[in-house]
C-alpha cells in the first residue's frame, strides 16, 4: 500500500481559492474529474483518506470526486449526509488501521491539508508525492 498525495499551488502562491477549494479549481481549463492528470493519478488508487473539512464540500456536489474509491474521513464528527459506506473516525491511528485492514493492495490518495497529512505521516510509508503548479491566480486564498 502506497500513500500518495497531490498538492497544487497557484502562480500567486496559494494552495486554495478564497472559498477553500484547491487552487487548481481556479484554472479556467479545469474540468472536475478530468483535468490536471487526476485520472492518471487515481488509476492505481483504491482508497481516499481525507479530513472532514475536505470531505464536507464533496457531499453537496452533483458528482462525487472519488466515485470508485473507498473513502476514509478523519474528523471529530460524522458529517450529516455522509453515505453509509464512508468510514469516519476521530483518531488518526485507528482510522489508518481501518484503512489498512480494508486495503486490497492498491494505493491510497491522501487528500487534504496539514491537519490530515501531519497525523497520517508518522505511521505511513510515503513513496510518492506529486507536486503541481497551475498558471492561475487564486487572489487571496490560503498560502
Amino acid at each position: 500500500m502506497r500513500i500518495r498525495a497531490r498538492t497544487a499551488m497557484s502562480a500567486d502562491g496559494y494552495v486554495t481559492t478564497p472559498n477553500g477549494w484547491p487552487a487548481h479549481t481556479a484554472d479556467p481549463a479545469y474540468a472536475t474529474g478530468a483535468g490536471h492528470g487526476i485520472r492518471e493519478f487515481l488509476q492505481d488508487c483504491e482508497q481516499a483518506l481525507m479530513g472532514r473539512t475536505t470531505f464536507e464540500p464533496a457531499l453537496g456536489n452533483d458528482r462525487r470526486p472519488w466515485p470508485t474509491l473507498q473513502v476514509f474521513v478523519l474528523g471529530s464528527r460524522r458529517p450529516a449526509g455522509t453515505p453509509d459506506h464512508v468510514v469516519t473516525d476521530s483518531a488518526p491511528a485507528r482510522l489508518l488501521e481501518e484503512l489498512r485492514a480494508a486495503n486490497q493492495g492498491g494505493d491510497v490518495h491522501l487528500v487534504g491539508g496539514p491537519r490530515t497529512i501531519q497525523p497520517s505521516t508518522p505511521s505511513a510509508r510515503w513513496t510518492r508525492w506529486s507536486w503541481s503548479s497551475y498558471p492561475c491566480c487564486s487572489a487571496a486564498g490560503c498560502g
